[in-house]
């Protein structure tokens, strides 16, 4: 599924003069870790910011190093989004514009987040900067997308999971919220995941066309109250 994208990126010159180098690998792999196998997933980075799903997938919080594989994501995202809400999605880009416009957003303080299987990345997350509104600082999950193939195995709920955890840890830690179109397989999967509608929200796309949805929140006490638990069971 797919969380629909937030309208408000523009198009025009913000990437005029611009390049993005991909890693050496375009076809979303990576190479095959030392110490992989045994049984036991191999977990990079922080393991603070990592969460084993299984023995051989995993979410983590996302690095440069992941921009590329997140836009060549975002392509199928931004298809299967615009058969579902034509009138709220902009413009078609191209892998290289996406991974572009995703630069500009962690410069604007957005995370990713991405789901691995056996290295090849097969879904994302992306969370806006904080922001003020609904009586206090929240961030908006703007992006959620896994790939058709790989659904229906937790990968989604992980990924919401660890972006609560890794929010409750902050000192102050912000509200999440979603937008999704009523009625829609985002709305049921946001649900799923914890999340509670809490308002009624339309949103206007292109030609004037309106699309209702609501507005979903999380808890953080219960995220918060979770991350000691499994910090100890890592232990």
């Amino acid at each position: 599924m797919r969380v629909p994208q937030r309208s408000g990126h523009g198009g025009g010159g913000r990437d005029r003069g611009r390049s993005i180098q991909y890693p050496p690998s375009l076809d979303g792999r990576r190479s095959q870790p030392a110490g992989w196998g045994g049984g036991q997933p191999f977990i990079p980075g922080d393991p603070a910011l990592t969460m084993a799903v299984s023995p051989r997938s995993y979410v983590r919080r996302a690095t440069l190093a992941d921009v590329a594989a997140v836009a060549r994501l975002t392509v199928p995202a931004n298809h299967e989004a615009q058969r579902d809400l034509p009138s709220l999605q902009d413009d078609e880009l191209s892998a290289p514009e996406l991974a572009l416009r995703l630069l500009d957003d962690m410069n604007e303080g957005n995370v990713l987040y991405v789901a691995e299987i056996e290295g090849r990345t097969v879904g994302f997350a992306q969370v806006t900067g904080l922001m003020v509104g609904d009586g206090g600082h929240l961030v908006e999950l703007r992006r959620l997308y896994v790939t058709p193939e790989h659904r229906q195995r937790g990968l989604g709920r992980r990924l919401v999971e660890l972006v609560r955890q890794e929010l409750a840890q902050r000192a102050s830690p912000p509200a999440l919220r979603a937008w999704a179109a009523a009625g829609s397989t985002a709305a049921r999967f946001l649900e799923t995941s914890g999340g509670t509608a809490t308002r009624s929200r339309w949103k206007v796309g292109r030609g004037g066309m309106a699309v209702r949805g609501a507005v979903y929140g999380w808890s953080m006490r219960q995220a918060a109250a979770a991350t000691p638990r499994r910090r100890a069971a890592a232990k």
